[in-house]
């Protein structure tokens, strides 16, 4: 009988760490979810969407919702993350919009200190009302896409340590001044000319230790 209980005692102390084991990763798991509006680059305050990035240790993936964008051009989306986010030092620029917690700005593409990364994401599919959905992945140690600038060329190495960037730019019309599309949809500023950064969704990184946004 006594060893009956025991091992009664026993199942169920498995069973009960077992479901802590379960609580503490789906807190876990919602801390690696973190939110952001999409805004224009040049007025933060007005928000055209929303965006979502998951982090985990292979990488991390963007759900985004946007709007107000030209069905007309091209709109791509682009990955710009910095893997050392502590070492960034221009976030008082003005035009950059000021997401909570955040610490590099577009600005701190030049800082190699903040080993900065521009990567091409996808093509945003656009409805006639100007309405995009995309979702796209950016694995650790990923350079499909990569802008051929030396400077830029780091792929992303700490998915939850680096700031990231989802930027949406558009760009020429198909075509335009010669230029060739799969040119136009790949290229990163400033080779590409008539093309800029239109709206963005900042996720700042969460520290390891509390797995909280960094301050």
């Amino acid at each position: 009988m006594k060893l009956v209980v025991a091992a009664a005692a026993m199942l169920l102390g498995a069973s009960l760490i077992a479901s802590s084991a379960k609580a503490d990763g789906a807190s876990l798991f919602k801390e690696r979810v973190t939110a952001s509006d999409v805004v224009l680059l040049t007025d933060p305050s007005d928000v055209e969407g929303f965006g979502r990035l998951i982090r985990d240790r292979n990488g991390v993936t963007v759900e985004l919702s946007t709007s107000g964008l030209d069905p007309a051009l091209i709109n791509t989306v682009w990955w710009i993350f910095f893997n050392a986010p502590q070492n960034c030092n221009s976030v008082a620029v003005p035009v950059e919009p000021i997401t909570e917690g955040q610490r590099c700005t577009l600005g701190d593409l030049g800082n190699l200190d903040a080993e900065p990364g521009v990567v091409w994401a996808t093509v945003a599919p656009v409805s006639e009302l100007g309405v995009a959905r995309v979702v796209a992945r950016l694995p650790v140690d990923d350079l499909t896409g990569n802008t051929p600038n030396p400077a830029l060329a780091n792929p992303l190495t700490d998915p939850f340590a680096a700031e990231v960037f989802v930027d949406i730019r558009q760009h020429l019309e198909p075509g335009a001044d010669g230029i060739d599309i799969l040119d136009q949809i790949t290229t990163f500023e400033p080779a590409c000319p008539g093309c800029f950064t239109l709206q963005t969704s900042v996720f700042p990184g969460i520290d390891r230790r509390s797995r909280r946004f960094r301050r």
